[in-house]
């Protein structure tokens, strides 16, 4: 039989914890465009970002999403 845990229950055992950063290689779409990945074709729009994530994989992300959430170094 699975335990069900209730998350309330283990509130004041819980600790603060942050994630990694992650190394990631990004350029910024001068044009609309396809991108083929491992998972398939992506689109991708001017002024959006395409990354190399730190697995080698491949994706686009929105530029305003992007800006906010990732500085270069």
């Amino acid at each position: 039989m699975v335990k069900i845990l209730q998350p309330v229950d283990y509130m004041n055992s819980m600790r603060a914890c942050m994630k990694l950063p992650k190394p990631e290689k990004a350029l910024q779409l001068t044009e609309d465009c396809q991108i083929k990945t491992l998972e398939g074709i992506i689109e991708g729009k001017s002024g959006d970002y395409l990354f190399e994530d730190t697995h080698g994989e491949y994706s686009v992300m929105d530029r305003e999403l992007f800006e906010n959430t990732h500085r270069w170094i």
